[in-house]
């Protein structure tokens, strides 16, 4: 998941994206992005500052989630959550080295362990989209900021 600062960074059609959403749950989070949020045992937050939009008012995070920080920013480690573990570098590199490590874990999701995580992603964001299909084609006059937003992204 991105946070709205980090929007781009990953493909939203990338079958692993949940979209937008921030830790533990942000105003503005995908269904996918709140139920693995709410569900995770570790994150890993790459250059995020957990600011107030991007945590739902700075709700507490889960008993069982650890949370790994990466940032490049000093002020940015433990500043609005207590990281289990905080690492301060730049995150190019971080993740380089840290894909280096990770070659045979990558390894094991590309022969199939991957799959049954991107079929969830697939079937939480058909939901989400479900439920939020009468708000982007309501007929309703004024026309709702949602519908402006989908007829946009059709035009495009």
């Amino acid at each position: 998941m991105t946070t709205l600062a980090a929007k781009g960074v990953i493909a939203e059609d990338h079958p692993l994206c949940l979209g937008l959403g921030g830790y533990p749950q942000a105003v503005y989070s995908t269904l996918p992005a709140q139920k693995y949020a709410e569900d995770a045992d570790l994150i890993l937050a790459l250059g995020c500052s957990f600011a107030q939009q991007a945590t739902l008012g700075w709700r507490p995070k889960p008993d069982k989630a650890r949370l790994i920080q990466v940032d490049v920013d000093p002020a940015e480690l433990h500043k609005n959550y207590s990281a289990d573990l905080a690492i301060l570098a730049d995150i190019k590199l971080f993740l380089q080295s840290f894909l280096e490590k990770a070659a045979e874990v990558m390894g094991q999701l590309r022969n199939g362990m991957g799959t049954s995580v991107a079929q969830e992603i697939r079937e939480l964001k058909r939901q989400w989209l479900d439920a939020w299909k009468p708000r982007l084609t309501s007929e309703e006059i004024p026309m709702n900021p949602y519908r402006v937003m989908r007829r946009q992204q059709l035009t495009e």
